[in-house]
């Protein structure tokens, strides 16, 4: 086992935005030598890294790394913004009605797979998933991926 050391490609699924893959700076620190097989980012900047990817949020995300130099491109596009739509607050207790309720409201808007689908589409007829097009799908796309928490359907 070595540490990566130099420039790699990263990435987390689903990668749909342009800036969703990242090249970055892999660096061997020393005091960080005990962990093996994760990929550990910087604390440092005005933005995480892993939150320009997808918007993760590091809750048991996957990200594929790669050092392939072949893979590599030149520059990193400006990614998305990520901001999930706040969480609905819950006044009083939760009930069987109020769980019914939001499982039926899952139920009708859970429109995922459908924007995926759509955004796969449109990126292959266009023959470029940077259109407009499929820049507006993945803004719906990232606010469906939050629909069971934010109750903000897309």
């Amino acid at each position: 086992f070595a540490p990566l050391e130099g420039f790699v490609m990263v990435t987390k699924h689903p990668v749909m935005h342009p800036g969703d893959t990242r090249m970055l700076r892999a660096v061997n620190v020393p005091a960080l030598a005990d962990k093996r097989n994760v990929i550990l980012f910087s604390q440092h900047g005005e933005r995480p890294e892993a939150d320009k990817m997808s918007g993760s949020d590091l809750d048991g995300d996957q990200f594929a790394v790669t050092w392939d130099k072949r893979l590599f491109f030149t520059r990193n596009l400006p990614p998305m913004n990520y901001s999930p739509p706040l969480a609905p607050t819950v006044d009083g207790a939760i009930t069987d009605v109020s769980l019914v309720d939001h499982f039926l409201n899952h139920a009708k808007n859970d429109n995922l797979g459908r924007i995926a689908m759509l955004w796969l589409d449109h990126a292959v007829a266009e023959g470029n998933p940077a259109c407009e097009k499929c820049l507006e799908l993945v803004k719906l796309h990232s606010i469906a991926v939050d629909f069971p928490k934010s109750g903000t359907p897309a």
